[in-house]
């Protein structure tokens, strides 16, 4: 997987909130009581090899918005 940013939008929480939302993540990922301290490239990597697509699409749409800031 390619690195992921470090940009408003692509933060831990909003892998969680992915995850939350892709149901067949959660299954490899730690229980939820555990999530306070994961790791931001380990959880991408995971998430990336479960749903590339939506992941890809997830960080493609974080870019985009924040090129239209800029």
């Amino acid at each position: 997987m390619t690195s992921v940013p470090q940009y408003e939008g692509l933060a831990v929480v909003d892998f969680v909130n992915f995850s939350k939302d892709h149901p067949q993540c959660l299954t490899y990922l730690p229980d939820e009581q555990d999530w306070l301290h994961l790791d931001k490239k380990w959880m991408c990597d995971i998430l990336y090899t479960i749903e590339k697509d939506a992941v890809q699409e997830m960080i493609n749409i974080v870019l985009s918005q924040r090129k239209q800031r800029i």
